[in-house]
């Protein structure tokens, strides 16, 4: 992708695999795209890139004073009433993005700063903080680490600095036809993308997600049941709702540790509301939102893999880490299995008996100890897991990454 085959302007901003072997991480890099650090201005809003910050796979040629000496001369430099726009393979330095080096303090705020565009988390992530937009978006060949789906990301910028954005998924591109037979039919706003609806007394519940800004997702109640429905957003908050009427009964916000979070696998279990994420986990009273524990874990990746209750452990699954017990009332750690077949956390286990578990990753099925997290078996199916594990009768189905569904006969 170039400027002469898009036919647009193509610029180019350094990720950590960009650094690689030679007199220091950026050489060839910059022997052919140019340099990792610089600036340009299109109407009203000046455009910044800088390097990747801390990670990067070699050595950096550079330290980080020199790339916020930089920075802070190029903002000296630019038209104070342009509006700023950051891009970075990582997130940004700090909550408040004030920069610190050389002893002294950079304000980013207090130059306009609109939005943090980067791309490290391969999540298709938006999120207003302080009235500034982190903007992520996974990639184009392959979605992201938590099931975001491939695509690309529109960003325009009006002359008044705000912000809106739009998704195209390459896998969603079909249109949208009347399906034959079909009793009834309804379009709510969002997008249903791996929504497991809920149909209780008469009505489906269904949430959406909304991958744009401004988003118009949201919890939907289709045409009744007494009782609580419970639901969690990106940023960390849990929503207690009447399942009637969809009035909030209560709101707790939870900590997220210290990884972005676009997915969660909260579950109910004996008046408990287990929450949040694999980086940090916290159990609610299901009647008052109360906190009853928090175990901020700080380790691995958001999972699309749900928690999971067996007897009295609630199963953690953490991308690119482990697979964890807790103590369901404590939150204690009872045991975590880091074996190379378990790391990589896509698919939910599921729970045969109090005392065993089926998991799937990578190219196995394995059978597991849910009391000492040990692997007792392991099936090789060839194909990469990435779907949840179903135990129905005894049998085993699970479906692959080339389109098969397998099935383990007399469990």
């Amino acid at each position: 992708m170039n400027t002469e085959t898009m036919g647009v302007p193509v610029r180019y901003i350094i990720g950590n695999h960009d650094y690689v072997d030679g007199k220091y991480g950026e050489e060839l890099f910059e022997s052919i795209y140019g340099p990792v650090w610089y600036s340009f201005e299109v109407g009203n809003v000046h455009y910044i890139v800088t390097p990747f910050q801390t990670g990067a796979d070699r050595r950096s040629g550079y330290s980080k004073n020199d790339r916020w000496r930089w920075l802070e001369n190029d903002l000296a430099n630019t038209d104070p009433d342009m509006k700023i726009v950051m891009f970075n393979h990582n997130i940004p330095p700090s909550d408040d993005y004030v920069i610190s080096f050389d002893l002294k303090k950079l304000d980013l705020k207090q130059h306009n700063l609109i939005a943090w565009v980067f791309d490290h988390y391969h999540y298709n992530y938006i999120e207003e903080n302080s009235g500034v937009l982190n903007i992520s978006t996974a990639r184009p060949d392959c979605g992201g680490i938590d099931s975001s789906v491939s695509g690309a990301r529109m960003i325009n910028i009006a002359e008044d600095g705000s912000i809106t954005t739009e998704m195209t998924y390459y896998d969603f591109r079909q249109d949208i036809t009347a399906v034959p037979d079909s009793v009834w039919e309804t379009s709510i706003a969002g997008n249903v993308l791996f929504c497991d609806p809920l149909f209780d007394s008469g009505k489906i519940y269904i949430a959406t997600v909304d991958e744009d800004y401004p988003r118009t997702c949201g919890i939907y109640c289709l045409d009744t049941s007494d009782g609580r429905l419970i639901a969690q957003d990106c940023s960390g908050n849990v929503y207690c709702l009447n399942c009637e009427n969809g009035n909030e009964m209560w709101k707790t916000t939870v900590a997220l540790g210290s990884s972005l979070n676009t997915s969660s696998g909260i579950c109910v279990s004996d008046g408990m509301v287990y929450t949040g994420c694999a980086a940090a986990v916290t159990a609610l009273d299901i009647n008052t939102g109360r906190t009853v524990w928090e175990n901020i874990r700080n380790k691995g990746e958001a999972s699309p893999a749900e928690f999971v209750v067996t007897g009295n452990k609630l199963i953690v699954s953490s991308h690119w880490d482990s697979l964890t017990a807790l103590d369901k009332a404590t939150g204690k750690k009872l045991w975590e299995n880091k074996d190379g077949d378990l790391r990589f956390r896509n698919s939910t286990p599921a729970a045969i008996d109090e005392s065993t578990l089926i998991a799937a990753d990578s190219n196995a099925i394995m059978i597991i100890n849910s009391n000492t997290g040990e692997i007792i078996k392991t099936i090789d199916i060839g194909v990469p897991v990435f779907g949840s594990v179903c135990n129905y009768e005894n049998n085993i189905y699970v479906a692959d990454f080339s389109g098969r569904v397998v099935c383990l006969e007399n469990f």
